[in-house]
């Protein structure tokens, strides 16, 4: 017998017992509530602003973020901003970015994440690379849980995704606890309370 058999050998003879696939909670009944989420981001290091319509946003966005301040916007009902357009823009040309205002699918109260895809999301390098980050949820778009929110997902509508919780953090150096180190320095999340399509 050779080395790579006698490994191979040695990793089959110590196998943990197998065990069966846990069994995944129901769907939630009750829908997750807006002041709980508020209390979740807060907790993460975030910011929740609830706003009633859209424009809300705009009095508060030019107050804290005055020219020469560079935005981008996702949100096309709104005097903010630059667009992007166009996916194949390099992303060292977003690192000057100071507000990143983009549109969330839903949030999960279980973690304060929200849910971006492709649909919201014209350069995926523009929520890790901004100064700062806003995003833009559905008080009515809220799943109590991770496992509610992978019922929401399917992958035949988007071509990428990512749940984003919070401000850009690590604790890794000295145990201290560091906001905006590999990324975002802050996350306001302007918390809709009606519908948006209405």
């Amino acid at each position: 017998m050779n080395n790579r058999q006698v490994i191979l050998t040695a990793v089959a003879r110590n196998q943990p017992a197998t065990r069966p696939m846990p069994t995944l909670p129901e769907p939630s009944i009750e829908r997750a509530s807006a002041d709980g989420f508020a209390q979740r981001v807060e907790a993460i290091g975030g910011t929740v602003v609830p706003i009633s319509a859209l424009t809300d946003i705009v009095s508060y966005v030019q107050t804290r973020f005055p020219p020469p301040a560079r935005l981008v916007s996702t949100l096309p009902d709104l005097p903010l901003g630059e667009r992007l357009s166009d996916p194949l823009v390099p992303g060292h040309t977003l690192e000057t970015v100071d507000l990143a205002l983009l549109m969330g699918s839903f949030g999960v109260l279980e973690n304060g994440a929200i849910w971006l895809d492709s649909r919201h999301l014209p350069h995926r390098a523009l929520p890790f690379i901004c100064q700062h980050l806003a995003l833009v949820v559905s008080s009515r778009a809220l799943v109590p849980t991770l496992h509610d929110a992978y019922r929401r997902l399917s992958p035949d509508t988007f071509d990428y995704g990512v749940f984003i919780a919070g401000p850009s953090k690590t604790a890794d150096i000295e145990q201290s606890l560091v906001i905006g180190a590999h990324g975002p320095r802050s996350l306001t999340v302007f918390l809709l309370t009606t519908d948006p399509s209405r």
